[in-house]
């Protein structure tokens, strides 16, 4: 079973736009505002980094537009996050994970805790893969492959069988 998805971004295509994004966690101490006006763009063919010091709310605005903040205590109050015109912030939380299984990915800062240590980090990225596009197992080993290559990981045949944190700062020639 293979997943329709939105046909290919035309060139400059607005794909996402964060606008006055607010949020805030209800702590036993009170409510904390975690975002407080939060904007940007981002049109097709684009790569956006979001950078801060520690605490400043770039995981936050990652997990707001996934519909990853933790329940009940955080919560979207203001703003609008729109994905090629959809107000995700007005959908309910299973059409956004739809989203978030096949068009929209976050790569977590750390390895760890992003990927399970005991399966290699191939056999990870195939499971997406199979399990969400239902790509047969070679055709997924293959897909793993070319997005490590894509992205830059020397001796990628190789590295595609390490374990996640043998990623971890580690560069090709000294695994």
């Amino acid at each position: 079973m293979t997943k329709t998805l939105h046909p290919v971004a035309r060139p400059d295509e607005l794909l996402l736009s964060v606008d006055g994004l607010k949020v805030e966690f209800s702590t036993s101490a009170g409510v904390v505002r975690a975002l407080d006006g939060v904007s940007f763009d981002v049109r097709a063919g684009e790569t956006v980094a979001i950078l801060g010091e520690s605490g400043s709310g770039k995981s936050v605005t990652a997990q707001a537009i996934m519909a990853l903040l933790p329940k009940p205590a955080g919560s979207i109050v203001g703003g609008e996050i729109r994905y090629r015109g959809l107000d995700l912030a007005a959908q309910p939380t299973s059409k956004v994970r739809e989203l978030c299984a096949t068009e929209i990915a976050m790569i977590f800062q750390d390895p760890l805790s992003s990927l399970n240590p005991v399966f290699r980090v191939g056999w990870q990225l195939a499971e997406v893969f199979r399990r969400r596009r239902g790509v047969p197992k070679q055709q997924a080993w293959a897909k793993s492959l070319e997005l490590l290559k894509r992205v830059g990981i020397p001796d990628a045949e190789t590295r595609i069988r390490d374990y996640p944190h043998q990623f971890s700062g580690v560069s090709a020639s000294a695994s």
